[in-house]
């Protein structure tokens, strides 16, 4: 009897710590373009790929903020499309990928506890693995908002078909209660700027990905080809 309370003692805080909160994923459907020339107050040239109003899904959610679960927020293309990150125009230095979800309860009661650790995941990644620049992510004292703001760098050639931010937080919210969260903030952006007069270009596509059946044909044919080659060869 005593090894089974010890058991359910256990288990109790390992469900504690263990809780996991994954917020509503949310999915960009198009990519706004915008070039900004000679940018009063801040760099001369600005060039942004990002979700605009209307092209991304926000949904809310009730849940209830402890302080010591692990959140997690989703950024997504649509089905059988990804991302495609293109070089910037010359002059231009590295590609910065914004991530920014926030939802608040009410009026939210302000920042104040930071995620003891945080991560990130690139889906189906190909090309070289972004790098983290940033990041501030946070729930409230008072366990009424929950916002995630990350940036990263990120090179020309890569795809991906969504990433995934989690944070975990290693703390306690006094008298926590249910609440409902409504979204708040959101962006999604690839973005360049310079102090230069530079030109115009695009550097994040949404994309068709490739039908597996497509390359099986190519590496079928590219078999077909050597073992047509070794042959001749060999005659």
């Amino acid at each position: 009897m005593k090894r089974c309370s010890i058991m359910l003692m256990l288990l109790g805080t390992y469900s504690t710590f263990a809780q996991v909160l994954v917020t509503p994923s949310s999915t960009i459907n198009g990519l706004t373009h915008s070039f900004r020339d000679l940018y009063p107050g801040g760099p001369t040239s600005v060039i942004e790929d990002y979700a605009a109003a209307g092209q991304y899904t926000q949904t809310g959610f009730t849940t209830t903020l402890t302080g010591s679960e692990t959140i997690s927020v989703s950024f997504e293309a649509p089905v059988g499309e990804m991302f495609v990150i293109h070089a910037a125009p010359a002059g231009f230095g590295d590609i910065t990928l914004t991530l920014d979800a926030e939802w608040i309860a009410g009026s939210g009661s302000g920042y104040g506890l930071s995620a003891a650790s945080t991560s990130a995941v690139f889906e189906n990644l190909i090309g070289s693995a972004p790098t983290l620049t940033s990041s501030s992510d946070y729930i409230s004292t008072g366990g009424d908002s929950v916002r995630f703001f990350d940036t990263f760098t990120i090179a020309p050639g890569t795809t991906f078909t969504g990433v995934q931010l989690s944070a975990q937080y290693a703390t306690s919210i006094s008298s926590p209660s249910e609440q409902t969260f409504i979204p708040s903030a959101f962006e999604f952006n690839a973005g360049v700027e310079s102090f230069q007069t530079l030109g115009d270009g695009t550097l994040m596509t949404l994309e068709a990905t490739p039908e597996p059946g497509i390359f099986s044909f190519l590496a079928l044919g590219s078999l077909a080809f050597l073992y047509h080659h070794r042959n001749a060869k060999g005659a």
